[in-house]
């Protein structure tokens, strides 16, 4: 049985110096509702977690380097973070984890697999496999882009995505009011260019988006100038 003690709410905390989590260790167990797993252990049994129902968040820090097969299959587990030294993720170690909504997985070390037989929802599919291109309803898709970008999320190649698409994203951003987001994108100096600013500006006049319309006519007051003051009441 592995070491552990048992915290407030029902936390989990693995004993500094277990290097392994056994397989089957806690599963069918309904009591955990979050487990602290210290640097020591590098790997975790296969169906160590499998159907703990109640199970809501896991934590790795550097050191796990294996995650058996089914080793959370089935658990109530919504938030998962692995740390770059993961080389394997078993055979279904995933299955049906219906709750999942936020997982930090290395680029690169996804095994399609360990979601073998789950009906994975789009969001999933996003977030874990970063595939920015997969066809998915664009209010879902944006919303969790423009989330993961403000959580500098894999800020590279997302960052790569929205400049590809900024015409449609910034005017989604424009038609929802998202003034927090858009001065993100703004302050990120990344996205808006001397060559698209006049029409964002003039698509939030359009659609009468006057606190937007201000924020982008400053901005470009600020950053690129205009050539004189009639060009600046124009807009």
């Amino acid at each position: 049985m592995t070491d552990y003690e048992i915290k407030d709410n029902w936390t989990f905390v693995i004993s500094e110096g277990v290097t392994s989590i056994k397989n089957f260790a806690f599963a069918l167990d309904t009591r955990p509702k979050s487990i602290i797993i210290p640097k020591s252990v590098t790997s975790i049994g296969n169906s160590a977690f499998a159907l703990c129902r109640n199970l809501h968040s896991v934590i790795m820090p550097e050191g796990t380097v294996s995650i058996g097969n089914g080793a959370f299959q089935e658990s109530g587990l919504r938030l998962l973070v692995l740390p770059e030294c993961v080389t394997n993720i078993g055979k279904k170690a995933l299955y049906q984890c219906s709750c999942l909504q936020t997982i930090g997985i290395p680029e690169g070390k996804i095994n399609v697999k360990a979601y073998d037989g789950v009906t994975m929802d789009d969001k999933l599919k996003l977030i874990a496999m970063k595939n920015y291109t997969m066809k998915m309803n664009h209010d879902i898709k944006y919303q969790l882009l423009f989330q993961m970008f403000s959580l500098n999320a894999d800020r590279e190649h997302l960052s790569d995505y929205i400049s590809k698409n900024i015409s449609k994203m910034f005017c989604w951003l424009i038609d929802r009011n998202e003034t927090e987001l858009i001065q993100k994108l703004l302050d990120s100096g990344n996205f808006i260019t001397k060559r698209n600013i006049d029409k964002f500006i003039r698509y939030a006049i359009d659609n009468e988006k006057n606190q937007i319309q201000l924020l982008l006519t400053d901005y470009k007051y600020q950053h690129f100038g205009f050539r004189d003051i009639s060009n600046k009441l124009k807009l």
